[in-house]
C-alpha cells in the first residue's frame, strides 16, 4: 500500500485501492491516516503537549456557557436551564 500511495498520491483513494484486492478507496485512507502514514509522530507524549488546554480549539462562546453550567450544577445541583 505504501508504494500506491507513493505512486498516486494522498488523494487518489480509489486508485490505490485498486491495486490492493479486496479493498475500497475509504478503507486505505483510513489506514493510511490512522497507522501507516509515515508523518504521524508515535512515541511519548512531551510535556508541554500534556499542558495544553483540551478546549483550546472552541470558540470562547462556549468556554463561558460550559464553566458557567459546570459552576450551576456544582453550587446548587440544577443545571442553568432548571
Amino acid at each position: 500500500m505504501i508504494a500506491a500511495v507513493k505512486k498516486f498520491g494522498e488523494k487518489n483513494w480509489q486508485q490505490v485501492a485498486h491495486q490492493l484486492e479486496g479493498r475500497a478507496g475509504q478503507q486505505c485512507l483510513h489506514r493510511w491516516q490512522k497507522t501507516l502514514n509515515p508523518a504521524i509522530q508515535r512515541g511519548r507524549w512531551k510535556p508541554e503537549e500534556d499542558m495544553v488546554n483540551p478546549f483550546g480549539f472552541l470558540h470562547p462562546f462556549f468556554h463561558v456557557n460550559f464553566f458557567i453550567s459546570k459552576l450551576a450544577v456544582d453550587f446548587s445541583g440544577q443545571s442553568i436551564r432548571q
